[in-house]
């Protein structure tokens, strides 16, 4: 004892000199190493903090440690709590304390005295307006039972701006993950302050509980706390009732009130009132007995130290003994109690409190009647000291069961009655209780899958999924017993119950260690399931805005689901965020997903973008009738790709072939008084496209003295040319207030245009001759230039008014960011032989032409000045419809070719693809171009020769026909056409020497005999054989979709072939046949698992029949034209597959492959290495060099706007009217990526992985024809 003694004289010591000595505390580490114990062995679910906050310790200190309710900011912790850890701070340790508790399925409470702070807090600092103050200016004290707590200022809850804080306070703990609040001395704050408070923590914490502690306060108080302001619980004061008499008073009253107010908590102690054990253990007992048996719905709460027999009465200001770890405990009485409470019917929350009415005795009695009679007890207590007491009730009110027995459920004995004609007695001995059943034994655990609680989550989850679909609506009892087993066996098909048989189900499912990485679209009305096989809590937040939160239930096979109810939409696309936190071995493991909540509408769209939006990928294109383009940045001078020009020129007269980069850009200054600006972001206030061949940059140009002009620039390319205008245009206001504004003083706009001749596939270097060769093919004159090219044809450049000066520039080294991602070569060159010079007055406009000659054409006139592309400078930005847009887009990619038509695939980079093509005919037969269709689809099928159709052309001859599905794809758009004219004269038409009709049968007899290049009918099944890399999915050296054998789609192109032949070729057979043998093989060959849906492919060598062949257990889009081109016809397997692909979609496109593991094997190579993971094949991020970053992710993750409406088309095939609204609102989430790169285009591809980037072509023909296809039939009332 010596050391002790000496360290206390010594702390007196300093305490007598004015030291403060705070000896170590306990930290939420501490108690997290107890929460096993608290929670699991003695079966506590709530755990409630003191308040948490920094307090005052070097001032207004109230005993060793400072008052706890005395806080300094609301909105932290004090360190002192917390463990020094440099990986943590103390904030991330209160909420790992959080977490701990989530993860025992417990919940956790925190004091807040939101009353009062404590004296130098941060709210006296900042807002000293929010205290009262006594008339001579010192701060009020609260207080209670005669005793001014004079550390503590009070509040004053006058200040409306104080109810705001307080709720944000309440906030903060909230999203920190505190489920429940004591309200310390809340009967202090105004009910209206409550009102407000509780209703903001509601809008987004709905089950958040506040507990009053109302003790000191009125009982009137008390009621309208709980009744009107929406408080939960109040405290009860059981605790401090003593003899029968008093406590038989407390029950008739305490019955009456909780079920009309609110809930009062039965504590056996608190801090305020001496322990239980200083008096007897027998006392303890059986005060800890009374006051769990008697709570109403099992609320019943100890203060820590009851467990132990502590017997220190509690000093908040100090740390006195719990008496921890005491061999003489109340451990297993309170197991017992926690026990009964957490599972017996008659102490849920449905059960009915009636003190006995015809008891006689000095003794407390209590009835807690249940629906099932059997399971009611009665609790009788005897709080005498010395005396036993016999008590009588009548046999009517709570007989015994058959046999004429009582069971205690506390000490497990069957019990010894007296009998007095038709009353029952019981003889309790001093400090007694018991718990009267008429089963022997109480409720064990597990015996029911819920518990109370859980069960009544399940009931309010019925509750709300049944308002959500049908409205409000009344429930009987039973029905709603019978929902919630329904629920609790099986969420998905309890939903499916709510809607029409046959109905589409609006559900979602989100996977953790899946979504992470997806942007997970969420049309209208749709509810997210959580299903996982440990318990989790799930958040939906805006921000910092707690929309909906969940905690997941038992499901009855074992695992934990969780179900969010429709989220309303805004009318536009909406960004939130899904957090969950998987509770595993007692630790919570969180994963964060991101949603995209759709309009049902979306609104129209202006192709136009400020200055703050812009981005270095932003960016127009016009496009000329042989392909030629000009595709510039939003940003103006500046330059992202090596596809990049303001003129990239078809040479060719007759056909496209690959575009020749003949002006890089055009940068541009003005200049007043000598003041030079140039044209760049940081004066840029918009840009947009205006139309198909239109592109326009505004400017507030800084001009010097405080003036600034108002210019723009407008870029028209020629249709039919390779001609370029640039439009240099500045606005005059004639307004007193502008025309003060504008410069005062003479402008000159100086322009140096960046000029190239190579393949928009290369780059320019300097030092390869290009320096020595642009110099001396230049000619200049007085207006402009000439450049001479490779090819022979000359570039014009030519001013309409100003002066051309000589004066020839090099860039070296000018970086293209898109190939740095791409691993590519990002370097380039740029040559400028000089500038023009332009004198612009306000309201005036300068043009500068761009334009290619050939050698016959030097020298003439160039063509006239448009007015048009003046009037554009100022002309409004219209907003339009979705459709509207791409219906204009569409024609971009029509190109001339000899005497008919072809189509671009996708710029800046693609030519005429045979496949692409074939399947953006679909959409150009929708936008009513049925003339351009029918040259196209002639074009096409006369270059069929042995069943094999291009898979590309390069230039004037067909290139590579290594394509299985290309000639399949001609039998689908012709039958579009037919269904769309209601025609068949097209079978007729010539192409080349034969009939359409003869060319599509030539494809069938080939397949069926088999191809040159390796395509062949399974005799066996009637299914294609595709030789490796045949299909969309081409990616090839490395191979990374292969994809050998009887892919999933082929078949469905095949069958569908088939069916068209048997309908239009003039004789069924044998084509019937072979479909119906095709359909049948396909049907029992591709089903697999539900997280599959259809194998994408049946791998086999060339030979071996489909049935021989492997199944893979890939999840692609693929399987969806399976739907589309109707082979599947059987709705429970159309939304089977429909089901599987859904964990595919992002806003706008669908990932190639789904995240998630397979067995079947999917390795990708490159040079004999390894470059995936075969069994977890996914690749989310498209960057990169091309052989081991991108190809490998092309086709395996990589997302395509051309496929995603093909599950809209799927799901409204499937499911009728009742899924319209979700397709069309899938397919207007799209309408993002319309502005997200090439302004009014859709891209080829996304990353994967979110945040989507749009990645590959930034136009890409099928991406928006589909996307126009698929609306168009949506928008059919018919």
């Amino acid at each position: 004892l010596q050391p002790q003694l000496q360290l206390q004289k010594t702390v007196k010591a300093l305490d007598e000199a004015g030291c403060t000595v705070i000896p170590p505390s306990g930290t939420f580490r501490d108690l997290i190493a107890e929460l096993d114990f608290i929670m699991l062995e003695l079966g506590f679910r709530i755990i409630q903090l003191l308040p948490v906050h920094p307090i005052p310790t070097t001032f207004a200190r109230m005993g060793r440690f400072g008052s706890p309710f005395a806080p300094l900011d609301f909105f932290t912790v004090d360190p002192a709590l917390a463990v020094f850890d440099r990986t943590s701070t103390p904030m991330e340790q209160f909420i790992q304390l959080v977490d701990e508790v989530h993860a025992r399925n417990g919940l956790l409470f925190l004091d807040i005295p939101a009353d009062h702070t404590g004296w130098g807090s941060i709210f006296q600092v900042h807002n000293p307006e929010w205290f009262v103050r006594n008339p001579d200016g010192t701060f009020v004290s609260p207080g209670a039972w005669g005793v001014v707590w004079e550390d503590l200022c009070k509040l004053d809850y006058q200040n409306r701006q104080l109810w705001q804080r307080m709720a944000e306070v309440f906030l903060h703990w909230c999203h920190a993950g505190v489920d429940g609040f004591r309200c310390d001395a809340g009967y202090m704050i105004p009910a209206e302050a409550w009102d407000y408070m509780v209703a903001k923590v509601r809008q987004e914490y709905p089950d958040t509980v506040f507990f009053l502690e109302g003790l000191g306060g009125s009982l009137e108080d008390t009621s309208k706390l709980l009744s009107s302001s929406n408080l939960n619980w109040a405290y009860s004061e059981l605790f401090q009732q003593y003899s029968a008499e008093e406590i038989r008073r407390f029950l008739d009253f305490f019955c009456a009130f909780s079920p009309q107010y609110g809930l009062l908590v039965h504590f056996a102690e608190t801090h305020d009132n001496d322990r239980l054990a200083a008096r007897s253990r027998q006392w303890a007992e059986f005060r800890v007995n009374l006051c769990a048996l008697l709570a109403p719905a099992g609320a019943f709460g100890i203060a820590n130290g009851a467990e132990w027999l502590a017997q220190e009465k509690i000093d908040v200001h100090g740390a006195t003994s719990l008496n921890w770890g005491s061999a003489d405990n109340l451990i297993e009485c309170l197991q017992k109690l926690l026990n009964l409470l957490h599972h017996h019917p008659a102490f849920s929350a449905k059960a009915k409190l009636l003190p006995l009415q015809s008891r006689s005795g000095n003794a407390v009695s209590l009835l807690r009647l249940t629906a099932n009679q059997d399971d009611a007890v009665l609790v009788l207590c005897n709080p005498d000291a010395h005396e036993k007491v016999t008590v009588f009730w009548q046999d009517q009110e709570f007989a015994a069961a058959g046999t004429g027995n009582l069971y205690d459920l506390l000490s497990g004995e069957r019990l010894s009655l007296q009998r007095n004609f038709d009353r029952i007695g019981i003889e309790l001995p001093p400090l007694s209780c018991f718990c009267l059943s008429r089963k022997q034994q109480p409720v064990a655990d597990g015996v029911f899958k819920v518990d109370a609680n859980q069960w009544q989550m399940l009931r309010d989850l019925v509750m709300d999924s049944v308002a959500s679909v049908r409205g409000v609506v009344e429930f009987k009892e039973q029905e709603l017993v019978r929902m919630a087993k329904h629920l609790h066996e099986n969420p998905r098909e309890f939903l499916r119950s709510l809607y029409q048989p046959g109905a589409y189900l609006p559900l979602l499912e989100w996977i953790p260690g899946q979504d992470e990485h997806r942007v997970v679209p969420v049309p209208p009305r749709h509810f997210i399931l959580l299903c996982t096989s440990t318990p989790f809590l799930a958040y939906i937040r805006r921000g910092r805005k707690c929309l909906q939160a969940v905690q997941a239930v038992p499901q009855q096979d074992g695992r934990f689901f969780a179900l969010f109810q429709p989220l309303r939409a805004n009318g536009c696309l909406e960004h939130l965020e899904l957090q969950v936190s998987l509770f595993e071995a007692g630790q919570a493991i969180r994963h964060t997903g991101q949603l995209a909540l759709l309009p049902q509408v979306i609104s129209p769209v202006k192709l136009e973008l400020p200055a703050t939006e812009l981005q270095d990928w932003h960016c127009g294109l016009a496009s000329t009738d042989l392909g030629g383009y000009t595709l510039a940045r939003a940003i103006w001078g500046t330059l992202y790709s090596q596809y990049d020009a303001l003129l990239a020129a078809n040479l060719d007269c007759k056909v496209p072939v690959d575009r020749t980069v003949l002006l890089n850009r055009c940068r541009a200054w003005v200049v007043c008084r000598d003041y030079s600006r140039e044209l760049n972001l940081a004066c840029q206030k918009d840009f947009a496209v205006l139309d198909r061949q239109s592109l326009r940059w505004r400017f507030t140009v800084p001009t010097g003295l405080g003036q600034c002009l108002e210019m723009s620039v407008t870029a028209h390319l020629a249709p039919d040319s390779n001609t370029l205008r640039l439009v240099f245009s500045s606005e005059a206001d004639s307004s007193e207030d502008v025309s003060e504004q504008q410069p005062s003083g003479p402008i000159s706009l100086i322009l140096r245009p960046d000029i190239d001749d190579r393949s928009h596939h290369t780059t320019t270097r300097a030092f390869q001759d290009a320096e020595r060769r642009f110099p001396s093919r230049l000619q200049n004159y007085q207006r402009g230039f000439t450049f001479l090219t490779e090819s022979g044809q000359r570039l014009r450049l030519e001013c309409c008014c100003g002066q051309y000066f000589p004066s020839p520039e090099w860039q070296y080294q000018v970086q293209h960011l898109l190939e740095t991602s791409r691993g590519l070569g990002d370097r380039s060159d740029l040559f400028s032989p000089g500038y023009f010079r332009f004198a612009l007055s306000p309201g005036d406009s300068v043009t500068l032409l761009a334009t290619v000659e050939s050698a016959a054409e030097s020298g003439t006139p160039p063509p006239a000045v448009d007015a048009t592309a003046v009037a554009a400078a100022t002309q409004e930005v219209p907003a339009q419809r979705l459709p509207d847009i791409l219906r204009e887009s569409l024609g971009s990619f029509i190109v001339r070719r000899d005497d008919s038509l072809s189509l671009i695939a996708g710029y800046p980079w693609f030519l005429d693809w045979g496949r692409d093509t074939l399947i953006a005919l679909r959409g150009l037969l929708a936008a009513g171009l049925s003339q351009q269709c029918r040259d196209l689809i002639r074009q096409y099928a006369s270059y069929e020769h042995g069943g094999m159709l291009p898979n590309m052309i390069r230039g004037r001859e067909p290139a590579n026909a290594d394509t299985s599905d290309a000639p399949l794809w001609l039998f689908t758009v012709v039958r579009d056409y037919i269904q769309a004219l209601g025609e068949r004269e097209i079978l007729t038409c010539q192409c080349g020497k034969r009939s359409l009709l003869q060319v599509l049968v030539s494809i069938a007899e080939n397949y069926l005999q088999g191809t040159a290049n390796g395509i062949k009918v399974c005799e066996e099944t009637a299914l294609v054989f595709s030789p490796a890399h045949f299909t969309w999915m081409d990616t090839n050296h490395p191979a990374a979709t292969p994809r050998e054998g009887y892919p999933v789609e082929i078949q469905a192109l095949w069958i569908a072939a088939l069916e068209f032949l048997a309908e239009f070729s003039g004789q069924a057979e044998p084509w019937s046949g072979l479909a119906a043998q095709a359909r049948a093989s396909f049907l029992s060959l591709y089903p697999a698992a539900p997280y599959v849906g259809l194998a994408d492919c049946l791998h086999a060598r060339a030979g071996v029949s489909a049935r021989q062949a492997q199944a893979d257990d890939a999840c692609r889009p693929n399987q969806l034209l399976a739907i589309t081109l109707g082979v599947v016809q059987d709705q429970a397997l159309r939304g089977y597959i429909l089901q599987a692909c859904q964990k595919l979609l992002l806003p706008g496109g669908i990932r190639s492959l789904a995240d998630q593991r397979v067995n079947y094997p999917l390795p990708v190579y490159h040079q004999g290495q390894l470059l995936n993971d075969p069994l977890a094949p996914y690749w989310g991020e498209y960057s990169g060099d091309e052989d081991t970053r991108r190809k490998p992710a092309y086709h395996n993750g990589t997302a395509w706007g051309w496929m995603m409406p093909s599950y809209s088309e799927a799901l409204f095939m499937t499911y009728g009217a009742s899924a319209r609204a979700t397709a069309q609102a899938l397919l207007n989430a799209a309408g993002i990526n319309i502005t997200r790169g090439c302004l009014g285009h859709l891209p080829e591809i996304f990353s994967g992985d979110s945040p989507h980037l749009p990645r590959g072509c930034c136009a890409q023909a099928w991406s928006e024809s589909e996307l126009f296809r698929v609306l168009t039939l949506l928008s059919d009332k018919k």
